[in-house]
């Protein structure tokens, strides 16, 4: 099953004490499959620049400030995701959390061929009020 409710998220500071915010996901499909999701048919981060593309591997955005990293692994005949955002400005967390949420989420659904489980705004509260204060 590819619902995000089995995403684990972890949070830390980097060097320059900017947010670093992780998202680890399984999917019930092959690396191949979720590249294609990623890439070919998702849109998970919109304002996108590709800095480093690793087919079907790794995948490195820019969105204005932030770094998005993809990197996908296998697990078996599944995949592993670990999407990896630095978040230049600490206000912008739960937004930018929810909207990698959104994007993980946006993958699975597109994989599993069902609609969005979860509304952003749904994704945005959540985060604001899980997340540590910045």
């Amino acid at each position: 099953m590819s619902r995000t409710d089995s995403t684990r998220v972890t949070t830390e500071l980097d060097g320059r004490g900017h947010p670093v915010l992780r998202f680890e996901h399984h999917y019930d499909h092959d690396v191949e499959e979720v590249w294609w999701a990623l890439t070919g048919d998702a849109d998970p981060v919109p304002d996108e620049s590709v800095v480093e593309a690793e087919a079907p591997h790794l995948l490195v955005c820019t969105a204005g400030d932030d770094v998005i990293r993809w990197d996908l692994r296998p697990d078996g005949d599944a995949a592993r995701v670990l999407l990896t955002l630095i978040v230049a400005d600490p206000t912008r967390r739960p937004l930018m959390a929810a909207n990698c949420h959104a994007a993980l989420a946006q993958i699975g659904d597109a994989l599993d061929g069902v609609p969005p489980a979860t509304t952003f705004d749904q994704l945005v509260e959540h985060y604001a009020r899980a997340l540590p204060a910045a």
